[in-house]
């Protein structure tokens, strides 16, 4: 089943989208075994996903001190996988099923700035975890690692900056410039 799912990533890290077909074709295997294996594309493809994230996924810390270690192993593993998450980043906005994993990870990062600055006024927490969720994310360090061709270390360091930044707001030593939203 890994030589399967490892032929898929390979397919994505070319752009092409796996199929039955193409995946076994990849794998060397005939596509009846594809489908001993997994009774649908969709199967497949969410299996996939799995094994990709298993690849570049980092738990997010407890508390907001440790999210300094948290972007350095994340982004060194967007790193160690740098095709992956190129074709990833290119791929979700496609893919319904990448909804809920985003939504999950803004849902945590929230509660971890929650439980970190319950002092600060919720609509600046609310903002900063937004951002903080996506700084954090293979979006930006495509953006920030290939689009502007930055090394890897200053993209960690950018992020640390600003989630430095984030905190002094939040622990109250800089005015808050945040209201609460209309919607």
């Amino acid at each position: 089943m890994r030589r399967i799912l490892d032929a898929c990533v390979s397919l994505m890290e070319t752009g092409e989208e796996p199929t039955m077909r193409s995946a076994a074709k990849a794998a060397g295997i005939a596509e009846r075994t594809v489908y001993r294996h997994f009774d649908s594309l969709e199967t497949l493809v969410t299996a996939v996903r799995d094994h990709c994230a298993a690849r570049i996924t980092v738990p997010l810390p407890e508390t907001a001190a440790d999210l300094d270690r948290y972007v350095k192993a994340l982004f060194d593993a967007f790193e160690a996988n740098r095709e992956l998450v190129v074709t990833l980043v290119g791929l979700a906005p496609r893919r319904q099923d990448f909804e809920q994993s985003r939504a999950e990870n803004l849902r945590a990062m929230r509660q971890l700035i929650d439980g970190s600055f319950p002092d600060a006024p919720r609509a600046a927490r609310q903002a900063a975890a937004d951002t903080l969720r996506t700084l954090a994310s293979g979006s930006a360090w495509v953006y920030l690692r290939v689009s502007c061709g930055l090394p890897n270390s200053r993209v960690i360091q950018s992020t640390r900056w600003l989630m430095s930044t984030a905190f002094t707001a939040l622990d109250g030593s800089v005015p808050d410039r945040v209201s609460e939203p209309a919607d």
